[in-house]
This record gives structure tokens, C-alpha cells and sequence, in this order.
């Protein structure tokens, strides 16, 4: 708990901002102008207030005990909130300035600013117990005032383009006007972060407004009632969804933990969809779904959490035997997959064109690579990389996959969670699953373990003894399959795998690396050209680092 100094002065603020806001209602709604400079004057003293609970938040921060982690979460969120009671207060003063400008004070008596001021007071008389108890239903009640305010601006607003589209003569009163209208609406932001601020302080992680009424929703909790949970993010992935570990402590749960995922709707949409489409057939191989919501532009889902560890995990960190048992569960796994949803119909997996998609996001982080024009090396001449794509676009075309399987879509390292208690696989992430080549997860499998961002010696041997290994597996398939063209479309897919990797790769020599090997395999598939496709073998020691 933070000292006693810090909760004094902490409740001084608010008091302080209080009467700013008061004093500034007054202001606009009795043409009381003696008070103006009181508030002007009191704006420094709330400055000082601001700065001296910072000090002091910091402070505690770093002198607390290790492991003392709710006095450093209670001290960032009264740190948070003090900033934002500040801001406030700014806002008072901003407002009684723009007042000045006013001519005729009926127009501000006719856009009745008292029920905006009623919800930011409201707001504040709920800001300390709301911090200090961690009070989650004072804290939604803040948060709420936010989108009240936003209601009654948004009215104000259309009301004022309106008159001013009309004509008259009070174009500067309207103007001004909305300047305080909009001073408003900003003092419901701070309330806003005022609200998410106590919210993540009572479940121990960062949380918007919208993540916690969808992890409630998700949950199927009572309005308030997340007091006992606790959430962990695990990662936040670069599509936007947050993904986390939900414990529920409260009476009678049994500490039961679930897996949380909130994020753009349409991109779960397309996970739960994915989930779906593989418990059709293989009901152990993803998790279970046990809840969802959805809203305008966000979703949510719940699910069951797996135990285990990453394949990622297990390649840096696991034991060689478990490294070993891992890598024969993901062949049985995908052996079993692609022989029982195997139809035999060509399909054109059109590596290529993925590349063409990606290569403008390529360029932005990379400006050097995939260029159009040819370079030159002394008396060599280097033909341009976006070329060579075009060149090769004759090949793919006579390339099909003679048969199309289920594939995960999005195979990554981190998609596959290994658990070694069961000797099983499970997948995860999977809003991009389909019907298609089986070697685009294979593509994508090995340069996600290529590009892992490691040096160390020992373990880019291990790294490159996955991805031989892997291709073995998937070479004896192929075999057995009678895919005679397996070899040339894995290369197609490894330097479309390479090449828009790089965008997710900011060590430039690491990147360069991963580009010359996209090229180097291009360049051996067109020398191929003209030949049985069947006799083409891959380049394996290309994926060495």
C-alpha cells in the first residue's frame, strides 16, 4: 500500500479538481466571472500536487520489497489516475478561457452544459474508493460517465453544425461553444483511463474498457463481478487479438484456468470458424470453445486452456528426448491429417502471388530487397528479384499440388503445443485453416524455425536438425503419396516463406540472410526449367545459419 503521504495528497487532488470543475460550472451557468482567477491561481497548486505524488509513486516503485508486486501495481495506477486528474483540471481552465470569448451567454445557456458537468463530477466523487479498495464496480461507473459524455457531445455537436449551416450572426459564440463542448468530452477520456486504470489494477494486467466488458461477457460474470479473477497476458499477436490466461480465484472455482482471446471480430470470426472446421474430424487436435462474444468491431473467445509447451519451447528448451518424442508426435500427427482429409483434386497454392501481396510490407522495412531493377556486381549482372518472381510464375503454373489435405494455415513455432504427459500435439491459432497444399505448413513450418532470433551455436544446430528432420517426414509422404513434384513447390513455398518474413525481422544482416536464400532457391528452380520436375531436389543445406 502506498505511504499515507501519497493517499493524503492523492485525495487532496481530487478534492482540488473537484472544485475546479465546480467552480467552473458555476462559471458557465451564473456568469459569475470573480471566480475565473481562483481557478486560474489553483491550477499551479494542483500542478504541485500532481508532481509530488509521482515523486513519491516512484519511489515506492523502486524501494519495493521484491515480490511485493500489489504495492508497484497500486502505485503505477495512482500514478496513472494523478496524471489524468491533472489533465482535468487543465481542461477547467482551458474551458473558463475559451468562456472569455463568449458574447452573448444565452447560446451557452441554451446547449444546458450543467448534465456534461454532472457526469464529470459524478465521475470524480467515485475516482478514490474506486483506487484505493480496487473497486471494479466504481470503476465501470467511471468509465461509463466516458461514454455518457461522448452521447451528450456528439448531440451538442449536431446541434451546432446545424445552426451554423443556418447562418446568423454568432458564428464565433457557436464555435466557441463547441471548444467547451469538446473540453468536455476530452475531461471523459481522462475518465476513461481513470476507469481502465483501477480495472487493470484489480484483475493485475492492462485492460481496456472494451477488453473487460468482453472478458465479462466471455465469462458470463456479473456486471462488476470480476473481483477473484486474475489475468496474464500471454502475448498480444500482430493482427491486434491479446490472448491470456484467465484464473478464476473466487469460492468454488478451484482456481479453474481458460484461455482468453479479444481482437478484431472478423479475425475471430475466422479462429472460431477454424476450430470448428478441425472438430469435425480430429475433436482432440484443437481447443475446445467455451464461450464467445461479439460486438460491432471486437470479439471474444474463451477457451479451453492447453497444457504443454510450444514446439517453440521445446526446440530452445526442451530436452533432447523431449525435442525427439515432439518431433514423432508432429509426423503421426500430420501423416494421420493429410492421408484421412486427402482429396484428389489439383489445387494451385499460388506461392507466388502470396508473395506479390506481401512484398509493398516487405520493402517498408527493408527498402533494399525485391527490387525491380537489375543490379551489377563488376561484370556481373544480378537480374532484378521481382524478375526472377516473374519468371518463375510459368513454372508454378504447371506445379499443382496433385491433391489437396486440411492445413493449419498459420503453422508457426508457436501454433503447436506439445503435451508430453499425453504424447499429443495440439493446434492453435487457427483462423487461417483450410483445404489446400499440405506443403504450405511445411514451408511455413521450417523458415518459422529458421528464423527464430537466436545465435547461439548449439541451438542453430538443433534448429537446423528440426528442419532436416521435418523434411525428411515430409519427403517420405510425398513418396508414398505419389506427389512427384513435392520438392519443386517446397521450394516455391520456402522462398515465399523466406522472403515475407523478412518484414517480421529487423536485424538487417539476419534479414539479408533469409532474402539471398528466397533468391538462391528462385534462381536454382529456373535453372531447372525444361526438365522432368520429378528429378528436382531440394537445396536442403539453404535453411542452415
Amino acid at each position: 500500500m502506498p505511504s499515507r503521504a501519497i493517499q493524503e495528497n492523492f485525495r487532496f487532488l481530487v478534492l482540488e479538481v473537484t472544485k475546479q470543475v465546480e467552480s467552473t460550472v458555476r462559471v458557465l451557468t451564473t456568469g459569475d466571472e470573480s471566480l475565473i482567477d481562483s481557478v486560474y491561481l489553483k491550477d499551479d497548486y494542483i500542478d504541485n500536487l500532481r508532481g509530488f505524488i509521482d515523486s513519491k509513486c516512484l519511489t515506492v516503485i523502486r524501494d519495493a520489497e521484491e515480490g511485493d508486486q500489489r504495492t508497484v501495481e497500486l502505485a503505477r495506477a495512482v500514478d496513472i489516475v494523478t496524471n489524468n486528474l491533472e489533465r482535468m483540471a487543465d481542461f477547467a481552465v482551458n474551458i473558463l478561457r475559451q468562456y472569455k470569448y463568449i458574447k452573448d451567454h444565452t447560446v451557452l445557456r441554451r446547449y444546458e452544459f450543467e448534465p456534461l458537468f454532472d457526469e464529470v463530477l459524478g465521475g470524480l466523487g467515485r475516482v478514490s474508493e474506486a483506487v484505493f479498495q480496487a473497486d471494479v464496480s466504481e470503476a465501470l461507473q467511471i468509465c461509463r460517465a466516458e461514454i455518457n459524455l461522448d452521447e451528450m457531445y456528439a448531440e451538442r455537436f449536431r446541434r451546432v453544425m446545424s445552426e451554423l449551416r443556418a447562418g446568423g450572426e454568432e458564428v464565433e459564440d457557436l464555435v466557441t461553444t463547441l471548444f467547451i463542448a469538446r473540453y468536455l468530452e476530452r475531461m471523459g477520456d481522462s475518465l476513461l483511463n481513470i476507469g481502465e486504470a483501477v480495472i487493470s489494477l484489480s484483475l493485475h494486467e492492462r485492460l481496456k474498457i472494451h477488453q473487460y466488458w468482453a472478458l465479462e461477457e466471455t465469462l458470463d460474470v456479473g456486471k462488476g463481478e470480476s473481483k477473484g479473477l486474475s489475468l496474464e497476458t500471454i502475448f498480444e499477436t500482430r493482427s491486434g487479438c491479446r490472448i491470456g490466461k484467465v484464473r478464476d480465484h473466487r469460492e468454488g472455482s478451484e482456481g479453474n484456468l481458460v484461455l482468453f482471446k479479444e481482437g478484431q471480430r472478423d479475425k475471430l470470426v475466422e479462429e472460431r470458424d477454424g476450430i470448428h472446421f478441425w472438430h469435425e474430424r480430429f475433436p482432440d487436435l484443437a481447443p475446445k470453445i467455451l464461450g464467445w462474444h461479439e460486438a460491432d468491431h471486437h470479439a471474444s473467445l474463451l477457451l479451453e486452456y492447453l497444457s504443454g509447451q510450444t514446439f517453440q519451447q521445446v526446440v530452445l528448451g526442451g530436452s533432447g528426448a523431449e525435442l525427439s518424442a515432439a518431433l514423432q508426435a508432429l509426423g503421426l500427427t500430420l501423416r494421420s491429417i493429410w492421408e484421412e482429409t486427402r482429396v484428389d483434386e489439383p489445387i494451385q497454392p499460388g506461392f507466388l502471388g502470396q508473395i506479390a501481396k506481401r512484398l509493398r510490407d516487405v520493402k517498408k522495412v527493408h527498402p533494399d530487397f525485391g527490387g525491380a531493377s537489375d543490379e551489377q556486381i563488376g561484370a556481373l549482372k544480378v537480374p532484378a528479384f521481382e524478375d526472377l518472381l516473374r519468371r518463375a510464375e510459368a513454372i508454378e503454373a504447371l506445379l499443382p499440388a496433385p491433391f489437396s489435405t486440411y492445413i493449419h494455415g498459420d503453422f508457426n513455432v508457436d501454433n503447436i503445443i506439445f503435451d508430453p504427459a499425453a504424447d499429443r500435439l495440439h493446434f492453435i491459432d487457427l483462423h487461417r485453416s483450410r483445404r489446400f497444399d499440405y506443403v504450405q505448413d511445411v514451408s511455413v513450418f521450417m523458415v518459422s524455425n529458421f528464423r527464430l532470433p537466436v545465435i547461439d551455436k548449439a541451438v542453430r544446430r538443433r534448429l537446423s536438425a528440426v528442419i532436416l528432420a521435418v523434411y525428411r517426414f515430409v519427403q517420405s509422404f510425398a513418396r508414398d503419396a505419389g506427389d512427384t513434384t513435392f520438392e519443386a513447390r517446397l521450394c516455391l513455398g520456402l522462398v515465399r516463406s523466406l522472403t515475407t518474413s523478412t518484414r517480421f525481422v529487423l536485424d538487417p544482416d539476419f534479414a539479408q540472410a533469409m532474402y539471398l536464400r528466397a533468391r538462391y532457391l528462385l534462381e536454382r528452380l529456373l535453372a531447372h526449367e525444361g526438365d522432368d520436375w520429378s528429378t528436382f531436389v531440394l537445396p536442403t543445406n539453404v535453411l542452415r545459419y
